[in-house]
C-alpha cells in the first residue's frame, strides 16, 4: 500500500491539531512549537479560569449560573483532554507506530478498496464537525455586531476585565 494507514485515516485531523500546537511535532523548531502549544493552552486554561470567576461572581442567580455553566463543562474537557493527549504522547507515537506496521497494512486490493471507503467517510464526517465548530465559532464572534448596542454584551457568560460598553 502506498499510503500509510495513519496518513490514510488521521490525516485531517492530525492537521488540525498540528495548527493547534497539540499534535506531537517533530524535532526542528522545538522552542518555538513548545511556545506556540504553551500559548494556545493558556489562552484555553485562561478562557476555563474566566468563566470559573463568572460562576462564582453570579453564583446566587441560578439563570446566569446556568446560561454560563453549558461552556464550562465543554470548556473543562477541552482543557483535560487537550493535557491527557499531551502527557500521554509517547503512547500515541508508539500506538501510531504499530498501526503502520505490516500485520496492519492491507492484504488484498479489496482490503485496501474497504479501507479507502472507511477512510473516506472518516475524513466526511471530520470536515463535517470542523465545519459545524467554524460555524458556531463565527456566528457566537458576530452576535454583538446585531445586538442592540444600548445593551452590549461578550458572546459568552464569562467575566472579563472591561465591559462591552467601552470598547
Amino acid at each position: 500500500m502506498v499510503v500509510k494507514n495513519t496518513s490514510l485515516f488521521l490525516g485531517r485531523p492530525k492537521k488540525i491539531l498540528s495548527a493547534h500546537g497539540v499534535w506531537p511535532h517533530p524535532n526542528n523548531y522545538i522552542i518555538l512549537r513548545k511556545l506556540y502549544m504553551l500559548f494556545i493552552m493558556w489562552t484555553q486554561y485562561s478562557f476555563l479560569l474566566f468563566e470559573i470567576i463568572y460562576i462564582v461572581d453570579v453564583w446566587g442567580d441560578i439563570d446566569a449560573v446556568s446560561e454560563a455553566s453549558y461552556l464550562l463543562f465543554t470548556q473543562a474537557s477541552l482543557c483535560y483532554k487537550s493535557t491527557a493527549f499531551m502527557v500521554n504522547k509517547k503512547s500515541l507515537i508508539e500506538l501510531l507506530e504499530i498501526m503502520d506496521c505490516e500485520i496492519f497494512e492491507p492484504k488484498s486490493l479489496e482490503h485496501e478498496k474497504i479501507l479507502a471507503a472507511q477512510a473516506r467517510k472518516i475524513k466526511r464526517l471530520c470536515l463535517f464537525f470542523l465545519t459545524s465548530a467554524t460555524t458556531t465559532c463565527t456566528l457566537w464572534a458576530m452576535i454583538p455586531l446585531f445586538d442592540d448596542a444600548s445593551k452590549r454584551s461578550f458572546p459568552f457568560r464569562i467575566w472579563m476585565p472591561v465591559t462591552p460598553l467601552k470598547s
